[in-house]
């Protein structure tokens, strides 16, 4: 068989046609593609950015082409495979299929400058529409998202405290499942905790924040007073323990921020103005703390990423998670309910979950409030919190100094 019969062939199986010429990584912002290219550069000089040199940059369209299509394939399918076509009702049923265009834009796998490069990978898969892989169900990762959505409703507005001993209604038999069936073939939704600890392990999302490591604490008082103390700055007693994001009213949790402004974002109340001064406790980790990270999540894998491909479900759903944890809810009433989720999260992690044999100590993740940064919920209780100097076994963070400050209500600022 000749080389040019194997090529028709390959491109036939594969659903693609030739476009001539060489093509450099700089055109594509997808890093699997990236890497594609520079492994398999075979000229000196890309067609589209018309970038040189002495070395190897560039690999073949087709080359490329091909690599593509084997993710496209991983993600997509064509509608012939699993559509109804009616042509009385207007071609195919259900779901409206995508041309290649309408895919490499939103992918958005390619620089912002390289138009005539997305024409032409459009123009190689032209003679193809596409559809999601198996159209008719939700996608593993929207089954995540789905039963986490599940959950949140049942919890808020159904069932808060037993939730775990309800059981599910029987799924139906007579049809294919849909999103607006209860429960369908995913998991009951309570079940989503299980399962995002499983995440939690695979991802190794368990970090190691050191021991010495500073955690800032903004408290809002009365101008005539003025806390110097770990008994002040520290965890709050449980009568005084409000209720917030990851704890409920009554359930002592020590909060703070990496950073001064970010601890007075979080804290700063604009409606207290009786509270007119704010001071600031720096507080260090007197050991090694285990923290769950939601700072930092692992890059969700690229569809054209052979060997990650399969973590791309779960990464997708734990970016969603991270940015619904933190969401900003208004302080109008219902934020009494709107927090539930997040506090069975925190308690689940601190009463049940397990990294290897041992506990963790609490969260890292991103303020829900404009302009902050970084925020800790460490499960720490009064009494385990101390002045410098007088560390003992059960103690997690120390005072080590104190700041005092006026706020200014006119720009909801200190100084």
């Amino acid at each position: 068989m000749s080389f040019v019969k194997r090529h028709l062939e390959r491109q036939m199986e594969e659903g693609w046609h030739s476009v001539s010429g060489p093509v450099c990584a700089d055109c594509f912002s997808d890093y699997a593609i990236k890497a594609f290219i520079e492994a398999n550069a075979t000229d000196t000089e890309c067609k589209y950015c018309e970038r040189s040199s002495h070395e190897a940059i560039a690999a073949e369209m087709d080359e490329v082409l091909s690599f593509i299509s084997q993710g496209l394939w991983r993600e997509y399918d064509i509608p012939e495979n699993c559509l109804p076509y009616e042509t009385a009702e207007g071609g195919w049923q259900i779901v409206t299929p995508d041309d290649s265009h309408d895919v490499f834009a939103a992918l958005d796998i390619c620089t912002e400058d390289s138009g005539q490069l997305l024409d032409d990978l459009a123009d190689g898969f032209s003679d193809r529409l596409f559809v999601q892989r198996d159209p008719l169900a939700l996608s593993q990762a929207d089954g995540l998202k789905y039963s986490w959505a599940k959950f949140c409703e049942q919890i808020k507005h159904e069932t808060r405290f037993v939730f775990f001993r309800i059981e599910p209604p029987t799924p139906p038999t007579d049809h294919a499942w849909h999103p607006d069936d209860e429960w369908g073939e995913y998991s009951p939704p309570y079940q989503i905790l299980l399962g995002l600890g499983d995440m939690v392990r695979d991802h190794q999302l368990v970090k190691i924040l050191p021991a010495r490591t500073s955690i800032i604490r903004a408290r809002q008082h009365a101008a005539n007073t003025s806390p110097t103390t770990a008994r002040d700055l520290g965890a709050p007693p449980r009568e005084r323990a409000s209720q917030s994001r990851m704890s409920p009213a009554g359930i002592s949790m020590f909060y703070g921020a990496e950073e001064e402004k970010t601890a007075f974002i979080e804290t700063f109340d604009p409606a207290a103005t009786d509270k007119s001064a704010v001071t600031f406790g720096t507080l260090q980790t007197t050991r090694d703390l285990y923290l769950l990270d939601l700072t930092e999540l692992p890059q969700i894998p690229s569809i054209f990423d052979e060997q990650n491909y399969d973590k791309r479900p779960a990464l997708i759903f734990l970016h969603h998670f991270q940015e619904e944890l933190s969401a900003p809810i208004e302080r109008d009433g219902r934020e009494h309910y709107e927090y539930v989720p997040t506090q069975i999260v925190a308690e689940y992690f601190r009463r049940v979950f397990r990294d290897g044999d041992r506990r963790i100590d609490g969260l890292k993740f991103k303020s829900s409030r404009k302009g902050a940064g970084t925020c800790y919920c460490i499960f720490a209780a009064p009494d385990n919190c101390t002045d410098a100097g007088v560390i003992g076994s059960k103690h997690m963070l120390a005072l080590q100094s104190v700041k005092h400050a006026r706020i200014d209500f006119s720009n909801s600022s200190y100084r």
